[in-house]
């Protein structure tokens, strides 16, 4: 919810708050991979002071047309 979620058909953000908590305060998850909402494709750097997550939004189609792909080079 409010991270590459925002919908143009609906003008509002279609995800799940519940969800961006269990992965703010349990899950802890490094990068976080979504597609359903096409219109938000793309990708948002979350940081707070205790963690740093990578949102993106790997959507194939946006508007009749394909998005770019996405390279997510990834160190551990």
């Amino acid at each position: 919810f409010s991270i590459r979620d925002y919908s143009h058909l609906y003008g509002d953000r279609l995800g799940c708050a519940h969800l961006l908590d269990e992965i703010l305060q349990r899950i802890h998850p490094r990068l976080h991979l979504s597609g359903h909402i096409h219109d938000s494709f793309g990708i948002s750097l979350f940081k707070d002071e205790q963690q740093q997550i990578l949102f993106a939004n790997v959507a194939m189609k946006a508007h009749r047309r394909m998005n770019q792909p996405i390279v997510i080079d990834y160190f551990y």
